[in-house]
């Protein structure tokens, strides 16, 4: 794959929620989705998945919903050249406090927010624990260069160019591939080789995080997270299924905040320097299908 410019983002570093029900959130992270409880600030509670000190915040918020997408960049010469870029296009940039640094325990932050009204954070050098990284319950997740895992942002119509060319022509993404559901498009964008990072879809909800994806090493816990939500009476909306664009097996739950979250394995790679921009048929090869009413055992295809 063609490096990216030093200015770029190179990942998907980072999410911020705010939710209403943080022993809820916790019990998820842990029990369904194998991340181990971090320390934290007050008001926040953190979730490791790797070697980062964190990789997923929580915080207590009278509405669910998110607070911000950290995006990494290679190291704070990057970040400045990043800030200057945003700010000669007519962007607010706000560099945080010496105690946001500290808080956030990353070395660099710069604060903006995407078209759609999406609030983004821009870092550099973040924490890595000297404690090694261990999922209560035996999971091992695909990060590193990779970062988190994506996100899929919901956007209004009239926000969904421009927050494409934020994206794009701003922070340096690159657009795997386009869908179309009806006369609402979404746009699949990459910034490291993972199929994408961030995807960007008209929704007549408006701006807000459609679901968030964790990949793990193994198909087994996939199956194994799939049997955590039912002893927990986690909700499933979408059957385990594969995508056309990026080959994910996955399925897809229903957080404590009412968004979802997708959990797969054996995500497509990309090469820039021979990778064809396409517009996908249809969303998945087999399976995702969509589950009516709760969680329950033996109900992954709808029925009982």
């Amino acid at each position: 794959m063609t490096a990216a410019a030093p200015s770029t983002v190179r990942a998907l570093g980072y999410l911020r929620l705010g939710v209403r029900d943080q022993t809820a959130w916790t019990s998820f992270a842990t029990a369904v989705l194998g991340l181990h409880s971090a320390g934290a600030p007050d008001g926040v509670r953190r979730y490791r998945m790797d070697a980062r000190s964190w990789r997923l915040e929580t915080v207590s918020a009278a509405t669910d919903g998110i607070v911000s997408v950290g995006l990494e960049v290679a190291d704070a010469d990057a970040l400045a050249a990043l800030g200057r870029r945003l700010t000669a296009a007519g962007l607010r940039v706000d560099a945080p406090s010496a105690e946001t640094l500290a808080e956030r325990n990353v070395r660099g932050l710069l604060c903006t927010t995407d078209p759609s009204g999406t609030p983004i954070e821009l870092f550099c050098g973040q924490r890595v624990d000297v404690a090694p990284f261990t999922s209560s319950r035996g999971v091992r997740f695909v990060t590193g260069d990779l970062g988190l895992g994506h996100a899929v942002l919901g956007v209004e119509s009239r926000r969904y160019r421009e927050t494409i060319a934020f994206y794009c022509d701003l922070l340096g993404f690159r657009v795997s591939d386009h869908f179309r559901m009806g006369d609402r498009e979404a746009t699949f964008l990459h910034c490291n080789p993972r199929h994408h990072s961030i995807a960007v879809g008209e929704s007549p909800a408006g701006t807000g995080l459609i679901h968030f994806m964790l990949e793990v090493e193994e198909l087994d816990a996939v199956g194994f997270a799939l049997d955590a939500c039912y002893a927990e009476g986690v909700r499933v909306k979408r059957t385990l299924g594969r995508h056309s664009n990026d080959r994910m097996i996955s399925f897809y739950a229903e957080t404590p905040s009412g968004f979802d979250v997708e959990y797969g394995w054996g995500g497509r790679l990309i090469d820039d320097a021979t990778w064809t921009v396409t517009e996908v048929a249809h969303g998945t090869l087999w399976g995702h299908r969509p589950v009516a009413g709760p969680a329950r055992q033996g109900g992954t295809d709808g029925k009982a």
